[in-house]
């Protein structure tokens, strides 16, 4: 039996700055993120978590992402989003 493990070497390329913590979670209160079913009125969203997160784009480079969880309404109900954390 073999295995994979898909190593990709990355090159360096540039240093960038990013967004504060606190920035990412103004796009977020400011509804600024791609949402698959959409939030009705009077529904409550609970962040209780944020990671700064590393993700590959579609051209291959690896970007800084901020991803916050937490819950929509109760704890049955978990959320997500990713803020790109690139600073513009």
């Amino acid at each position: 039996s073999s295995f994979t493990y898909y190593v990709t070497w990355n090159t360096y390329v540039a240093t960038e700055d990013i967004l504060s913590e606190s920035q990412a979670y103004e796009q977020v209160k400011a509804g600024n993120f791609e949402q698959y079913v959409p939030f009705q009125p009077g529904d409550i969203l609970y962040i209780n978590q944020c990671e700064l997160a590393y993700l590959y784009d579609t051209k291959g480079f690896y970007q800084p992402v901020y991803e916050f969880s937490g819950y929509l309404n109760g704890d049955e109900n978990p959320w997500a989003c990713r803020i790109p954390a690139l600073a513009k």
